[in-house]
């Protein structure tokens, strides 16, 4: 389907009573993109299949990506001049009987990320002072470790421009913070 400000495509496989495997098995994809207005726009990508071994058995006809892992997300971002915000939940869904599950990729749930600067004529020069941010948190469904990530940089730049070239000194200070779930006896 497809909009002024969205776009979508949703397939499916359906195969009723299949006599191999003793059951009715299945497959969809969605994906949406939509533009709310000039500065906000969100994505959607959402895959699933009926059982583990349907991608081993069946070719890849309803667009579900990934052999092991099928991918779904959405994400919401925001844009205007200097600033820019993120959100974002991520997660896999298993699609294949021979993966340890524990091989699983972690889960966003969610990814925040916000950013944004501003001239300024500091000492009569033309300085531009920002921060960069963003908090994630890590989840697993195995007995792997999870918890959040907060990663906080502002900085500092001046670009000096001449005939001849440019070159734009920058001075940050990142600083990352974890808290952790399911560390070994011991760890902090």
């Amino acid at each position: 389907y497809l909009g002024e400000n969205y776009d979508g495509i949703l397939r499916g496989a359906f195969l009723p009573d299949d006599e191999l495997f003793g059951d009715d098995r299945s497959a969809w994809s969605y994906i949406h993109n939509h533009r709310i207005s000039d500065n906000w726009q969100t994505d959607v990508k959402i895959q699933d299949v009926s059982d583990v071994d349907y991608t081993d058995d069946f070719s890849n006809n309803v667009n579900v990506s990934g052999s092991s892992f099928l991918d779904q997300q959405a994400q919401l971002r925001y844009r205007k001049d200097r600033i820019k915000f993120d959100a974002k939940v991520r997660d896999y869904t298993v699609a294949d009987s021979s993966v340890n599950t524990n091989n699983e990729p972690y889960a966003l749930l969610p990814r925040l990320s916000f950013s944004a600067e501003t001239p300024s004529d500091f000492a009569g020069g033309n300085i531009t002072l920002g921060v960069d941010s963003e908090f994630t948190s890590f989840d697993h469904d195995g007995d792997r470790v999870t918890g959040t990530r907060t990663v906080l940089t502002p900085y500092i730049e001046a670009p000096l421009t001449n005939v001849y070239g440019y070159i734009t000194p920058r001075l940050s200070v990142v600083n990352n913070s974890y808290s952790l779930d399911n560390v070994g006896l011991g760890d902090d």
